[in-house]
């Protein structure tokens, strides 16, 4: 069974190890069989960006402002508007790609995250059966920052967000499949 957790729960949720995966979306899978095909499946191919050890990040808050109704006092009370999203997918790879090193500089090349459509996707595994978070139209604000000790692998910082706009669907989605 595929399940979909509502971006808007998200405060920040950390995550195991996993991949960071270009252009993958497992809405379409029906169960945790298909959805662990294609994203071994993609982890194997061009959509590969690279691995996380553990540490990675998503936030989906929502940004809101209270409402008021001018000239009547507490005609409002308790109501607020949602303005905006804090969508962020945020950790380090630990093993990449040059197509990785072209996302996170904006470097040529490289399909643009930001056109409509283009998805983000980090994938992992939990006891129960796959895990995937997906972000459309993310762009890396993070710049390029690797992170080196003597002895020690070398780590590169991301920091993906998704853009929204008012009227558009959620740019995020967690999907949680169980096997049978």
């Amino acid at each position: 069974m595929l399940k979909t957790i509502r971006a808007d729960c998200l405060g920040r949720m950390v995550l195991g190890s996993g991949v960071l995966l270009a252009g993958v979306d497992p809405s379409g899978c029906a169960d945790a069989g298909a959805m662990t095909a294609l994203l071994e499946s993609a982890a194997a191919g061009d959509a590969f960006l690279g691995v996380t050890t553990g540490g990675t990040t998503v936030r989906c808050v929502p940004e809101t402002k209270t409402l008021t109704v001018a000239g009547i006092p507490g005609a409002a009370e308790g109501c607020v508007a949602v303005t905006g999203w804090d969508i962020r997918l945020t950790g380090a790879l630990h093993s990449w790609n040059d197509t990785a090193l072209r996302l996170l500089t904006g470097g040529a090349g490289v399909p643009a995250m930001a056109e409509e459509g283009e998805t983000l996707c980090w994938a992992g595994d939990t006891p129960t059966g796959p895990v995937a978070v997906v972000l459309r139209n993310a762009v890396n604000h993070a710049g390029l920052s690797v992170t080196a000790k003597p002895d020690e692998p070398a780590a590169l910082a991301f920091d993906f967000r998704a853009r929204w706009e008012d009227g558009e669907a959620l740019p995020c989605a967690v999907y949680l499949a169980e096997e049978a």
